[in-house]
């Protein structure tokens, strides 16, 4: 049964929350041929999206508890699948940017990483730390980019989204087999902790520097994936070799994903958070010295993909070794609420940095920065 489960975690997760986010960035260049607009206005809808996902997390954390995962994630796909078909009927910008903030956002917030990541762990006594990394693999990174390049290229725009939506109600059967887990949502070791309040989160020392080390990670991340392809064909290559970097982002966060999930199981998630921050310095370096060669990118993209799919593991993982079982859901709902500003930031800005500059340089470097920020952060959250 516990396999089954995590397996349909693992599915709701990557159909939902992850084509959403690998789709975009290769939806970029088409928004704004069809529609006629710019790109910094093209990628908002990202963070439009991220802005609703993130004020109604709160509230989709404690729902978990009162209703239960398996109607929680139906009515999610439900709303996606809808959120889809608006995007397929819009004639202007605003029409798109309204469906993904008003339909998509929400949706993702009920289908994807909060309830995905309870059913999964629920399931799971030991190893909870690779059950997350099996959830959180980013399969749609990998095959989502070539095939919405190649879908939307032949197809276009409205039709690509009505594509989108489809997959959505193909989660339906899926959904309706869950079967709630048979205790407490525990992750990582086992701790018991009394029930805390929202404001009792919201002021504990530990959520405030997980939280805000997470963000800083999360805006990156959200970046790279988001501007990937539009950095690659402003270096020259063309939409399928863009595609292709994304690609290959995503099949290096399949393995990152993994490899967090067996490093928090040994060594934590306070040093795990720590190592992924430090390391992934690296990789954003050569991606700024790349240029044009597509072998280059391609470590790059490779490199910067496999410390990426370590952080939503490694975020659950240690919110619920910080804050105990009881306390899961909701802080994790809290998160994703204190993480607005930068998810709703991250795609606008590095767009901005570019129309302004000229190129993506200086937002890959402000990057960089916050990279070693965060390791500080996680050096200061101490033991608990």
């Amino acid at each position: 049964m516990r396999w089954r489960m995590l397996l349909i975690a693992f599915l709701a997760q990557n159909l939902s929350f992850g084509l959403a986010f690998a789709a975009f960035g290769t939806l970029v260049p088409m928004m704004q041929a069809t529609l006629g607009i710019g790109r910094t206005y093209a990628v908002t809808g990202l963070s439009l999206m991220s802005l609703s996902m993130g004020l109604l997390a709160p509230f989709a954390g404690r729902w978990l508890k009162r209703f239960g995962i398996r109607r929680i994630m139906l009515l999610g796909v439900g709303i996606g699948a809808s959120g889809y078909g608006m995007a397929a009927l819009a004639q202007s910008g605003a029409a798109l940017l309204l469906a993904y903030a008003v339909l998509i956002g929400p949706a993702l917030c009920l289908s994807g990483v909060i309830p995905a990541s309870a059913l999964a762990t629920g399931w799971f006594d030991k190893g909870k730390g690779r059950a997350l990394g099996v959830v959180n693999m980013p399969a749609m990174t990998v095959l989502a980019p070539p095939m919405v390049a190649w879908f939307v290229e032949g197809h276009g725009l409205p039709a690509t989204f009505l594509m989108l939506g489809a997959l959505q109600l193909a989660l339906l059967p899926l959904l309706a087999t869950i079967v709630e887990p048979p205790r407490q949502v525990v992750v990582g070791p086992e701790v018991a902790s009394a029930d805390m309040t929202s404001r009792e989160i919201l002021r504990d020392r530990g959520f405030i520097i997980l939280a805000l080390g997470i963000g800083l990670l999360t805006m990156a991340g959200v970046g790279i994936v988001t501007h990937l392809v539009p950095l690659a064909i402003d270096r020259g290559l063309s939409l399928q070799q863009g595609a292709l970097l994304l690609s290959a982002f995503g099949i290096a966060a399949i393995f990152g994903a993994m490899a967090s999930g067996w490093l928090v199981d040994r060594s934590g998630g306070r040093i795990a958070l720590t190592l992924l921050a430090l390391g992934w310095t690296v990789p954003w370096l050569l991606l700024l010295f790349a240029g044009a060669s597509l072998p280059l990118l391609l470590i790059a993209a490779g490199a910067i993909g496999f410390f990426s799919g370590g952080i939503n593991p490694l975020l659950t993982a240690t919110m619920g070794q910080w804050l105990g079982a009881g306390n899961f859901g909701p802080a994790m709902g809290l998160c994703y609420f204190v993480k607005i500003p930068f998810l709703f930031a991250a795609a606008p800005f590095d767009g901005l940095l570019r129309e302004v500059s000229g190129s993506y340089d200086s937002a890959i470097l402000l990057h960089i920065v916050g990279f070693a920020l965060v390791a500080v952060l996680m050096l200061a959250l101490g033991r608990r």
